[in-house]
């Protein structure tokens, strides 16, 4: 019902965004909440849940930093305030760290405590998350179990972490007299291909990012750098890779000739980085970046539009979108093996992370039409996706 349901907010709201309507946008207080998309909409007295002690209150939803839960956020909005008639209010909580909501939905009082120490279950900060990562799940899998919040679902798309890059460099590949198809990594095997003569200089990125925000090699965490032992250990490859003044991680297969290395700009993922280049013989030159004051990646993101290089992001997302409206393209890298990675051993690639939708523990009991709503709300991969890119021409 509510995947059907969706349709026609999605419709409502997005197509006929240049009228005014709502639209996916940023989070600007009273004004979103006071729009109404749906013309027919509920005007009649507003429905409130009411908690054991007879006290009343609004639903309240998260909203945080990433678009692709702001959207299923403003569509459930929608379909409990003007639908279903329930007074509903946003939770703004700008951070890339799903795991606060899962604190939030539990009644903790910390959104970083990660045993909840202190907490009031019966007065949560958000009725249900609808979109929680892996880390998310950690936090969960962590809380004391009078507090844990209950899972409503798993939802129908999923999200995906892994190495992408432009369309236009990979139709470049293809032009080529060689025909390579620089979306697969056997493509990247420095015994058979150059692959770096598609791609930008390594050294343009440290021409376009300020060096305050590139991690030094050595330093990827305080006091050093443990991925680079364990890379060690794992590889056998003994060789100190960090160079050009600590700022680039050189890959075995280029090393000593860096002209030939490939660029690759990450937010994480380092380590995994490191060893799929040794398995694969990649030829890579690795920057990491940190992000900006309140975990803003502006410039990372500024940085790949304007560049050809791999990187390092996930989807469902809407930061980065070609100039001709066109999502980057995933690098598909050996199937994911759950238990080498498991071991910390990564010759494979990404898995794609089931999205969950965590619910109070007491909003069955407390209002089971919210309830349902929560657990039955949902979008399709190809819904999101589209709406990734509607959402983009918007900003």
């Amino acid at each position: 019902m509510y995947r059907n349901f969706s349709a026609l907010v999605i419709f409502c709201c997005l197509v006929n965004s240049s009228t005014g309507d709502a639209g996916i946008q940023p989070y600007n207080g009273t004004d979103f909440l006071a729009s109404q998309c749906l013309l027919f909409g509920n005007n009649s007295t507003k429905r409130f849940l009411v908690y054991s002690d007879r006290s009343t209150h609004p639903v309240v939803l998260p909203y945080p930093s990433w678009t692709s839960a702001q959207v299923l956020t403003q569509i459930s909005f929608v379909l409990l305030s003007e639908v279903m008639n329930y007074a509903t209010d946003l939770l703004p909580h700008f951070t890339l760290d799903d795991a606060d909501f899962i604190n939030f939905v539990a009644g903790c009082v910390d959104p970083g405590d990660l045993r909840c120490l202190q907490a009031d279950v019966e007065k949560p900060l958000v009725h249900f998350t609808l979109e929680t990562w892996p880390t998310g799940d950690l936090r969960m899998s962590n809380l004391p179990n009078n507090v844990k919040p209950v899972l409503l679902s798993t939802l129908a798309y999923s999200g995906y972490d892994a190495f992408f890059l432009w369309q236009d460099v990979i139709d470049s590949g293809l032009r080529h007299p060689l025909k390579l198809s620089l979306d697969f990594y056997r493509s990247y095997d420095a015994t058979q291909h150059k692959p770096h003569i598609f791609f930008d200089p390594w050294i343009r990125i440290l021409e376009l990012l300020p060096t305050e925000l590139i991690i030094p090699c050595s330093m990827m965490e305080e006091g050093g750098n443990p991925f680079l032992a364990h890379y060690m250990m794992v590889t056998n490859d003994t060789t100190d890779g960090c160079g050009h003044g600590d700022m680039v991680w050189f890959s075995p297969s280029c090393r000593y000739n860096t002209s030939q290395c490939v660029p690759i700009l990450l937010q994480y993922s380092f380590e995994m980085t490191m060893q799929l280049s040794h398995f694969l013989n990649m030829p890579l030159a690795v920057v990491k970046v940190s992000g900006e004051a309140n975990s803003n990646y502006k410039k990372y993101y500024d940085a790949v539009h304007s560049s050809r290089f791999l990187f390092g992001y996930w989807t469902p997302d809407d930061s980065l979108v070609d100039s001709r409206g066109r999502l980057p393209v995933e690098l598909m890298l050996p199937r994911f093996n759950y238990l080498e990675q498991q071991a910390g051993v990564f010759r494979t690639g990404y898995s794609a992370e089931p999205l969950r939708n965590y619910g109070w523990r007491h909003l069955e009991r407390t209002d089971r039409a919210v309830a349902h709503f929560a657990a039955s709300i949902n979008l399709y991969q190809q819904d999101v996706e589209a709406l990734m890119l509607h959402s983009r021409r918007l900003k």
